[in-house]
């Protein structure tokens, strides 16, 4: 009888356990990107630079379907990418360093650097780069770069102006970048009319990686120009 009363009582255990729902992983943003047909496009941003306004930028893939959000409320909050359905596929917070972000995602140290450094813009400029490089890293290595095109006019300008042009150069280009993965370049930002990014790349991690460096630089247009 002891016997009978144990089997029946696991009986009822394993019928509980099969109703309880099973905890979902957050998604993983190379994922969604993968099967976004190789191009992103991140919307524009509907404010002035410097204001404290809260953001919601739909991301779409190349048929132009919504597959991410951009959300941006402040400085301190960071960037937040999610899911059509409000699914958080990536918290990123203000890093050590200013004009950084950095997360963990996929069980990895995400760090995106942006290169504002005197050293490193010097060194942009001399090459004739009206931007600085923008870097992410995942656990210290990199996984994708936005690089901007050199200008001819970028050294004179600085030079003639007694590097005052440095503080205003930055705006009057196009902002096109090529994205770089180990040097290589394996696809590109476009900006159109609207003042959205397209990135087109055929690695997908540079892709996504390259996404993330220019949220970098979405939120540092937002909230960093004050």
């Amino acid at each position: 009888k002891k016997s009978i009363l144990v089997q029946t009582h696991t009986s009822k255990m394993d019928k509980t356990s099969a109703i309880l729902p099973t905890p979902s992983a957050s998604p993983q943003l190379q994922d969604v990107v993968a099967n976004a047909g190789g191009s992103v496009t991140l919307g524009r941003n509907y404010m002035k630079p410097g204001s404290e306004s809260e953001q919601l930028i739909s991301i779409t893939d190349a048929s132009g379907a919504a597959i991410l959000q951009l959300h941006m409320m402040s400085w301190d909050s960071g960037v937040f990418l999610r899911m059509p359905d409000g699914t958080e596929v990536m918290k990123l917070v203000p890093g050590a360093e200013y004009g950084s972000l950095e997360g963990t995602h996929g069980g990895k140290l995400i760090k995106i650097l942006y290169g504002n450094s005197i050293s490193a813009t010097c060194s942009d400029l001399v090459q004739g780069k009206p931007l600085n490089d923008v870097w992410l890293l995942e656990d210290g290595s990199e996984v994708a770069r936005l690089v901007a095109h050199t200008h001819w006019w970028v050294v004179p300008v600085v030079t003639f102006s007694a590097c005052i042009g440095v503080c205003c150069i930055h705006c009057h280009q196009n902002h096109d970048m090529q994205i770089k993965r180990n040097d290589a370049v394996v696809g590109n930002l476009t900006t159109t009319e609207r003042k959205e990014n397209v990135l087109t790349a055929s690695d997908h991690g540079a892709l996504s990686g390259a996404l993330l460096c220019q949220c970098l630089n979405r939120w540092l247009w937002a909230y960093g120009l004050a």
